[in-house]
């Protein structure tokens, strides 16, 4: 709809490298190990809660002294100022494109207004569709994007649904289309987990001939049998296909399976089987009412014959035209 894409900035520069980190980590495991050491056995629970409260509060001390120190070095003052001036740059930016996209949406909400017919309760609640493939291809590069759609005035419209860098959309009268249909595999795909163990276990039954006898031996020599679990995920594969007339030429438009159901809403007298029904029913007048035409000409021929009189030859005619 715009030639022009806005593009959201980018930080041009990293964060300084700065050493309190790695010396956090590394402080903190030192702390740690040290402290457990000196744990008492029989109080080490509550002596490695306490080892751990006091290697963080040191470990992190450490880190901040650390990058205090490095901000100083002629090095850090460097990477420091770039990275200041860079930020300052990018929220500069940052500001500049949501201003631009505040405007273009104002732009493009005011342009499907006028161009397409929606109305601000749809562009303010859109229902989507998940556009994938046309053959032939549409003259708008629209692959795997959320379109918004809708009915107004016997046309469905999709329109891309991105109102920063609108794509554009479509308008199809609904005479114009031919029939949708959904297509394809939906299958239940099965996962099962679990069910491990049952096999013998010698550290199991050593543990268990130590605690228990003889047995602590059987009951050891037994892995524990993991709970089986199932797990069953709907695989949908299916596609909705829209059929319908383009300046001249007849397209395919590929959409999810989930359009089918949103289609079925909007246009449901498109829907393929009934499309198919209500031309079959068609095609039975047509055959009858020819049939009728027919009949009545032989009971025309049989009145010029003189073997009817005008009012049954009148009668037979309101007959079968089902009057």
């Amino acid at each position: 709809m715009f030639d022009d894409k806005l593009e959201k900035p980018q930080l041009k520069a990293s964060a300084p490298k700065r050493p309190g980190c790695l010396v956090f980590i590394i402080s903190f495991i030192i702390l740690l190990a040290i402290g457990y050491e000196m744990a008492d056995n029989y109080i080490i629970e509550c002596s490695f809660i306490l080892i751990i409260v006091v290697s963080f509060g040191i470990s992190f001390l450490t880190w901040h002294i650390s990058d205090k120190i490095y901000e100083k070095t002629p090095k850090g003052k460097i990477e420091i100022e770039q990275f200041r001036k860079a930020y300052e740059e990018y929220k500069k930016e940052e500001q500049e494109y949501n201003e631009k996209c505040e405007e273009r949406i104002l732009a493009v909400r005011q342009a499907l207004i006028d161009r397409f017919n929606i109305s601000e309760s749809t562009l303010n609640n859109p229902v989507i569709v998940k556009y994938l493939k046309s053959q032939p291809q549409l003259q708008i590069n629209w692959d795997n994007l959320d379109l918004m759609i809708w009915t107004n005035k016997d046309t469905l419209y999709l329109v891309h649904n991105d109102l920063v860098n609108c794509a554009g959309g479509i308008a199809i009268p609904i005479e114009s289309i031919k029939s949708f249909l959904r297509q394809g595999d939906m299958y239940i795909e099965t996962n099962v987990s679990g069910g491990g163990g049952g096999g013998s276990s010698l550290t199991g039954a050593v543990v268990g001939g130590v605690i228990a006898g003889g047995t602590g031996a059987v009951i050891g020599s037994r892995k524990k049998i993991e709970e089986i679990k199932t797990e069953n995920k709907q695989i949908d594969n299916r596609e909705t296909i829209l059929e319908f007339e383009y300046y001249g030429k007849t397209y395919y438009m590929f959409l999810t399976s989930e359009a089918y159901d949103i289609l079925l809403r909007m246009i449901p007298q498109k829907e393929f089987n009934y499309v198919s029904r209500d031309n079959i029913k068609k095609i039975e007048n047509k055959s009858n009412d020819d049939t009728s035409f027919d009949n009545i000409r032989e009971l025309a021929k049989l009145k010029e014959e003189g073997i009817l009189t005008e009012e049954e030859f009148q009668a037979k005619k309101k007959q079968l035209l089902r009057i």
